[in-house]
């Protein structure tokens, strides 16, 4: 499975990012505290040793090339962050804490952040297409929430129909009386850092990876969630809800059925129970 994750991620490189985003897998055992050159990298916890054998993963500011040998360097971080991500991330299979989710931000005022979950769980977007996201995409120019808006994917260069449901609906509406003057320029990010209150700033991927980890973690979670967790748990829910898997691999921008069903992590158990309790 390493050999296979590395000749893609050779293969299909993009382009070289910053130094500092250069990823190092050193081999299992090896001590990052004492090595100058290496700081742990949270993407890929202990709990994950399992699913990459004998190897784990570590950041590093390092070279350029690859080495195929105890230590290897990878040279797109972003292709490398959304392999990792759609393959060791988990989806929120309980709706129940789906709601508690969306309490606890509530209760805590956070409206940016709850509306980042809820649009990410019902859209299925990736987070490098979530931050790019302006209020003038959501509200139009009269003040009044818009039913659908079109983006261009980033990785996909795919251009895509967002669907503002009722559920968005509902927390934009919260969102824009908690921030009403984000809506006085149209290209304000939408997913602006609370901290600057500076509307042309996005909060960062790492932001988003560490607040929804954190958010599943406060509501008694465990296993490994990150961006790609909101993603994975629309998937799981529409498959769940019915929705036919040829669909669900088309918006997911997948290219095969097998793959997209061993992405959403739904077993044939599930299924079953689904079909038992329909009784139409």
């Amino acid at each position: 499975m390493l050999e296979h994750l590395l000749e893609h991620l050779l293969t299909h490189s993009r382009r070289f990012l910053a130094s500092h985003r250069i990823q190092r897998l050193c081999p299992f055992g090896t001590d990052s505290r004492h090595n100058p050159h290496c700081v742990h990298y949270p993407l890929l916890s202990p709990s994950n040793l399992p699913l990459f054998g004998e190897y784990f993963w570590h950041r590093v500011v390092s070279s350029r090339h690859i080495e195929i040998d105890s230590v290897l360097c990878l040279q797109d971080f972003a292709l490398f962050e959304s392999l990792i991500s759609m393959n060791f991330v988990e989806a929120i299979r309980d709706k129940k804490k789906i709601a508690q989710i969306k309490n606890l931000l509530r209760g805590q005022r956070r409206y940016r952040d709850l509306l980042f979950f809820t649009v990410g769980i019902n859209t299925a977007l990736r987070v490098s297409d979530l931050l790019t996201l302006r209020i003038g995409d959501f509200v139009s120019e009269n003040g009044k929430i818009k039913s659908r808006f079109w983006i261009r994917e980033e990785k996909r260069n795919k251009r895509n129909e967002i669907v503002i449901n009722d559920a968005i609906r509902e927390v934009l509406k919260e969102y824009l009386a908690a921030y009403p003057t984000v809506t006085e320029n149209p290209q304000n990010h939408i997913f602006f850092n609370t901290k600057t209150g500076n509307f042309a700033e996005p909060i960062r991927r790492g932001q988003a990876w560490k607040l929804i980890a954190a958010l599943c973690r406060d509501v008694g979670l465990t296993g490994n969630f990150g961006t790609h967790t909101l993603r994975k748990t629309w998937g799981y829910h529409a498959r769940l809800a019915g929705v036919d898997l040829a669909l669900i691999m088309y918006n997911l921008n997948h290219n095969s059925l097998a793959y997209t069903k061993r992405y959403l992590g739904i077993t044939d158990e599930e299924l079953a129970e689904v079909a038992r309790r329909l009784n139409l």
